[in-house]
């Protein structure tokens, strides 16, 4: 249930979370939204890192993320570099808030805990439709992050 590297929930227990904060959201017809965060240049930093530095900087990354939500919102490892944040209680347009104080603590880390690996994130948002398939909302997100990525929207 939890990602060796970044000491985050993994997709297994994603897949058992989401689905009953998904129920949980239509019972109550209540706002969810998903924040989809993937770091950007990590190749890059991997090459520079070396493997044990790398895992460092991951899991550094993912508790920096993961101090700055609510303890009711939950974080997961996506994918290798990518965070999947669940915002209950959470329109898509509320999002911007959580987004940032994010880029203002990660100003801060590349100040002045890594300033030799700069940590930004390419991002996506989107709030899950009462009723439908929180997959595609997943895919909405990733799609959007993959617009930043490619600068079709602003990358912090």
């Amino acid at each position: 249930m939890i990602d060796p590297t970044t000491q985050l929930f993994n997709r297994r227990a994603m897949e058992q979370m989401v689905g009953r904060e998904v129920a949980r959201t239509n019972r109550l017809s209540a706002p969810l939204s998903l924040l989809l965060l993937d770091i950007a240049d990590f190749e890059s930093i991997s090459d520079r890192l070396g493997t044990a530095a790398c895992e460092q900087f991951l899991y550094e990354a993912a508790q920096l993320v993961k101090t700055i939500f609510r303890g009711s919102d939950m974080v997961f490892r996506h994918k290798e570099t990518q965070f999947l944040v669940v915002m209950p209680g959470t329109a898509e347009q509320q999002v911007d808030y959580a987004i940032k104080r994010l880029e203002a603590e990660i100003n801060r880390y590349n100040l002045e805990v890594r300033p030799q690996a700069q940590l930004a994130f390419s991002y996506g948002a989107a709030e899950y439709a009462q009723g439908s398939r929180i997959a595609d909302t997943i895919v909405t997100a990733e799609r959007k992050a993959f617009l930043h990525k490619h600068d079709f929207a602003p990358v912090f």
